[in-house]
């Protein structure tokens, strides 16, 4: 009458303060193993000998465990494709990505966007964990959810034809990478234009472009040389364009990118490492603005490495791609020293208001505004301007096979 067979894989996650760990066992509970916290057990001159594990001891390095069933915080949460802990909370927080019921590409036309997440903020002292976030109709392929670091935060839930970034306190922003998103989701994506080209007889470089259904943005794409000097060395030119927007709906051409097996890995807080399954090697940015909300994405195409199966940052400025096709390689990342170039966005000019809609004030519009339209000093709109300044970032990086395996 028991369970015969295991179809579940467990998944471990450790929070990134070190506070606690929880796996994920049988696809449906959570086990909460709490950390004890004390500066005796910090200290590097202490060994595990002088501290006391037994049952009754109060110095143990773990406090006693628990469970958590799923079908407790939601009757409807089912199904878990990934499970994270995110970055920037003062309590642990878990992400559980899921499926409630499942559909596939043959039935998509019916029953489509049918993943979502909840975040659960862990009390581990009093054993409680409340929903404080939650977002559905996500697009049924969803594969992996990877978790953004400070100070941006929130996440980057991978699906198979799109990019998804989420956060609490901004609006989500996604892209498709195929012309697929279009027709299989109705989540609001604007649209990624893939551009690739041979750079090297060896490698393939590329360029990548991002374009919007309503907003068009306009990237200046920067040549990537990619060359395998002697000492194995790759060096990679990427670029970090800021955008320019411009009304206009752009139709998509020649896109050939799915993320599906993509393994990830960030090497900054706004910049990570994928690898494709035909292993392509892209660097990702994220661009945010002053209010820390993602307004583009931007690949660059790096070179082909191995077909990885996973990936990881090893210390400071070592990326670990490990593979099961392959040889394993363990490389390190130098980034040269950035370039700042000043970048001009225009803002458009707001449509004034009809003359029966628009209320005559005292003269204290004349002399404070808090829009810089308002003001009517034409002295005083050349000093405050009506432009937003910002910077171009030009960034380098030198990848160096260190040891393969």
């Amino acid at each position: 009458g028991g369970w015969t067979h295991h179809y579940h894989i467990p998944l471990v996650r450790v929070d990134p303060e070190g506070r606690c760990a929880v796996m994920l066992v049988y696809g449906r509970k959570l086990v909460v193993l709490p950390f004890r916290r004390e500066t005796a057990l910090d200290d590097p001159e202490l060994s595990m000998a002088d501290v006391k594990t037994g049952p009754g001891s109060s110095k143990a390095p773990v406090l006693a465990s628990y469970m958590i069933v799923l079908k407790e915080l939601d009757e409807k949460m089912d199904n878990v494709i990934d499970v994270q802990f995110l970055h920037g909370y003062y309590e642990p927080t878990l992400l559980i990505l899921y499926e409630p019921v499942k559909t596939f590409p043959g039935r998509i036309a019916v029953r489509k966007d049918t993943c979502a997440m909840v975040a659960i903020s862990l009390n581990i002292q009093q054993k409680v964990h409340p929903i404080i976030w939650s977002v559905s109709n996500l697009p049924f392929d969803c594969t992996q959810a990877i978790p953004v670091k400070k100070p941006l935060g929130g996440t980057l839930v991978v699906a198979i034809n799109s990019l998804i970034y989420l956060n609490q306190s901004v609006p989500p922003y996604g892209v498709s990478v195929n012309s697929i998103a279009e027709m299989s989701t109705c989540f609001p994506l604007k649209i990624g234009k893939v551009e690739l080209e041979e750079v090297n007889p060896h490698l393939c470089g590329g360029r990548v472009e991002t374009h919007f259904r309503k907003h068009h943005l306009s990237v200046h794409p920067t040549e990537i040389r990619t060359s395998i000097s002697p000492s194995s060395a790759v060096e990679l030119n990427t670029t970090n364009a800021l955008a320019n927007y411009a009304t206009g709906e752009e139709v998509q051409e020649g896109v050939k990118l799915t993320l599906e097996g993509a393994q990830a890995s960030f090497i900054s807080y706004d910049r990570l490492v994928m690898s494709l399954k035909s292993g392509e090697l892209f660097v990702l940015t994220l661009y945010a603005d002053s209010m820390r909300s993602i307004r583009s994405f931007h690949f660059e195409k790096a070179a082909a490495s191995v077909l990885t199966t996973c990936m990881c940052v090893c210390e400071e400025n070592y990326l670990f791609l490990g593979s099961r096709l392959g040889n394993s390689l363990l490389l390190r990342f130098i980034e040269k020293e950035q370039s700042l170039l000043p970048v001009v966005e225009e803002k458009a000019a707001p449509k004034p208001d009809h003359p029966s809609k628009k209320k005559r004030l005292d003269t204290l519009g004349d002399w404070m505004a808090s829009d810089v339209s308002d003001i009517r000093d034409l002295d005083e709109l050349e000093v405050y301007g009506s432009e937003a300044q910002t910077s171009l970032h030009i960034a380098s990086y030198i990848f160096e096979v260190c040891h393969y395996m």
